[in-house]
């Protein structure tokens, strides 16, 4: 917890968020992307990810995925390369599968990716439900990375992410004594919602990393994957380094409201559905 009128001072920026695109091959009922996202569409050219990439040195954790499905962009492999040729630490993104071919896990193996997450919301008939695809195709591309994975003795980890809405909320326990011993984690986290909060706490910006970024696919610098639509404009990448955004006068402005308990109108307007069975993000 931010304590009111306590001065925030950036921390290093050590970690981003980078979004390929904000295309996406399913129309999933706890997603925004093709159920209402008002922003323009598109993908990250490679000159603008090498840019990003190039002016951040110290980079420690790059996360190649925001809103939409990396698998999408033609060039995501040669993204995480890019990426971990530069000496990025720990390169990560999260597919829902269904894209995930012989060819896409062969190419993940070869890029140096470091973890790879699967978005699951289930098990079979709730997951259909929610995605709108077969279960069995999507639990086939895992099994099929993890088989690959032993046979190469790769160090890649692979997780889970099961995004907790009321319809899925009662497979939570039965999901993570399915999968829990055959990948290396299984991360339940709450649906994000549009409501009223007052809490003068941003828990992704100030507090679980060194320092966050969100770039959009356009080159848009916003606080965190939560802001949608991009509505809080730190600056954008095409322009200006992420160093001299995360050190210029907005998120100076920003930080001095956070802590004196007033968050940008966005934070007020997010909240997390209310559950036992996830850990919350942003309150």
């Amino acid at each position: 917890m931010v304590s009111r009128g306590a001065p925030l001072m950036p921390k290093p920026l050590r970690a981003i968020v980078v979004e390929p695109t904000n295309l996406c091959n399913l129309r999933c009922t706890t997603c925004p992307v093709n159920n209402g996202m008002r922003r323009a569409r598109g993908t990250m050219s490679l000159e603008l990810f090498g840019r990003i990439i190039e002016g951040l040195p110290s980079l420690k954790r790059l996360s190649l995925n925001n809103w939409g499905e990396p698998l999408l962009h033609p060039d995501i492999f040669r993204m995480v390369r890019l990426a971990k040729d530069k000496g990025t630490k720990t390169a990560i993104f999260c597919t829902n599968g269904v894209l995930l071919d012989d060819a896409h896990a062969e190419q993940l193996f070869e890029s140096g990716l470091d973890i790879l997450e699967f978005s699951l919301d289930g098990l079979p008939g709730v997951y259909e439900s929610i995605r709108g695809v077969d279960y069995r195709h999507v639990k086939e591309a895992i099994e099929r990375v993890l088989a690959r994975r032993e046979e190469l003795g790769s160090s890649l980890g692979v997780g889970l992410v099961f995004t907790v809405c009321p319809d899925n909320e009662h497979h939570v326990h039965a999901f993570r004594k399915a999968w829990q011993a055959r990948v290396d984690y299984v991360k339940m986290q709450p649906m994000v919602l549009l409501g009223e909060r007052t809490a003068p706490y941003c828990a992704e910006f100030f507090g679980k990393h060194d320092g966050r970024l969100v770039v959009l696919w356009d080159g848009t610098v916003t606080i965190c994957c939560a802001d949608v639509e991009g509505e809080i404009v730190l600056g954008n990448a095409q322009q200006e380094s992420l160093l001299d955004i995360w050190n210029g006068p907005v998120l100076a402005r920003i930080r001095a409201g956070i802590a004196k308990g007033r968050l940008p109108s966005r934070c007020q307007r997010c909240v997390e559905l209310d559950t036992v069975v996830g850990e919350k993000r942003y309150s």
